[in-house]
């Protein structure tokens, strides 16, 4: 009886840990003093983007890292001005400048 509850705190421990990847955007970006990590939650359900580098070098800039799936629309730019990575004008811009491309 032990082993299977053990069996069953595994299993519970290992779908929850697959639902939080699920349903969470890991934010993070290495640049400046220490690194700086942000969950950020998902507007829909899937594996894409979970872990998200900040690195400008790695999407070619912060306007495809906006432009990239549903970053936008979950809430990156909070981030970005929270983090001063840029500024809210500067933000306003990137996402206008988005929104006519589209």
């Amino acid at each position: 009886m032990r082993d299977k509850i053990i069996k069953f705190i595994i299993v519970m421990l290992v779908c929850g840990s697959v639902y939080f990847l699920l349903t969470n955007h890991i934010i993070f970006y290495t640049g400046g003093e220490e690194l700086q990590w942000e969950i950020l939650p998902k507007t829909t359900i899937s594996f894409e983007e979970t872990f998200v580098s900040l690195e400008t070098g790695e999407y070619g800039g912060l306007k495809s890292i906006l432009e990239k799936g549903t970053l936008q629309e979950d809430g990156l730019g909070a981030i970005l001005v929270e983090w001063e990575l840029i500024s809210e004008d500067g933000l306003r811009r990137l996402e206008e400048e988005i929104a006519a491309e589209e």
